[in-house]
């Protein structure tokens, strides 16, 4: 169900319009804007998810429900966190989490699960992204200068960041370079061969550029894809073999370098 429309009077009470308008119990609508499927945008500044039952709202302003009883229902998996810095923490992201919400809500999100973490005491910002599918380190910003600074060293390539993938198919063992333009754009995947085990191989790889599923995208079209890729290979019931390992780079509030890796344990756990 889907309901985007600019309010013509006031609202007093949005729980109370929206059941009227939906015909869905109150309490459907409550849950379903504590998972951020209601969005706002007033006359002044951009959309804004709504949280509040109670909340009223003004003549003019646009709102867009997205409800999807199924989605709403979701369990989100519970992130780790692996370093609190203030102004940005380091988190481990399972697979089956967002990086952030989409229209249909936020529940199943990193940035939700940190937020409800530090008890809504502070802002999330996103700089960087990770495949929901795919479990491994992430940064998130907590004000929007920081959000800024590691934004602008991940396009600087001061970030230095390494994936552990499993691929299909035996993968010759000398390092090499994938250099093939993606989407239009300039695309370089470094891949490293660490093991082969049956009709599967273990890399160690490095991309210079961020595009959009590259890992993904140059591994399937050499031949190899990704483990459990359902997109650009085949889908497995252990899921996506993929995973963000290890983060280095200059902390810009400790001012010096820190190096994060991830418990492989923890990575191969998911991928059974």
């Amino acid at each position: 169900m889907v309901i985007e429309e600019t309010l013509l009077q006031d609202v007093p009470n949005v729980t109370e319009y929206l059941a009227q308008k939906t015909e869905l119990p109150k309490g459907r609508i409550k849950h379903a804007l504590a998972c951020g499927a209601l969005r706002v945008k007033k006359r002044k500044g951009g959309w804004q998810r709504l949280r509040r039952a109670t909340a009223s709202l003004q003549a003019g302003t646009m709102i867009s429900l997205h409800y999807d009883e199924q989605l709403l229902a979701l369990k989100a998996a519970q992130p780790l966190l692996v370093e609190d810095v203030r102004d940005y923490s380091l988190w481990f992201k399972p697979p089956g989490l967002l990086s952030q919400g989409t229209e249909w809500g936020d529940h199943c999100s990193l940035l939700r699960q940190v937020e409800l973490h530090f008890n809504n005491q502070r802002q999330v910002f996103l700089v960087h992204r990770l495949d929901r599918d795919a479990c491994g380190l992430m940064l998130v910003a907590h004000t929007g200068a920081m959000a800024d600074r590691l934004s602008r060293m991940f396009a600087g390539r001061e970030m230095e960041k390494h994936y552990r993938v499993r691929v299909v198919g035996t993968v010759e063992e000398a390092p090499f370079v994938i250099n093939q333009s993606l989407d239009g754009k300039d695309a370089v995947t470094r891949v490293q061969v660490l093991a082969s085990e049956g009709n599967t191989s273990l890399l160690d790889v490095v991309i210079e550029t961020g595009r959009k599923h590259q890992i993904r995208r140059h591994l399937s079209a050499l031949g190899h894809p990704v483990v459990g890729d359902s997109l650009y290979g085949e889908k497995a019931p252990q899921g996506l073999h993929l995973s963000a390992l290890s983060l280095a780079f200059e902390c810009p509030v400790r001012g010096r370098k820190i190096q994060v890796t991830a418990d492989e344990n923890e990575i191969h756990r998911y991928w059974r």
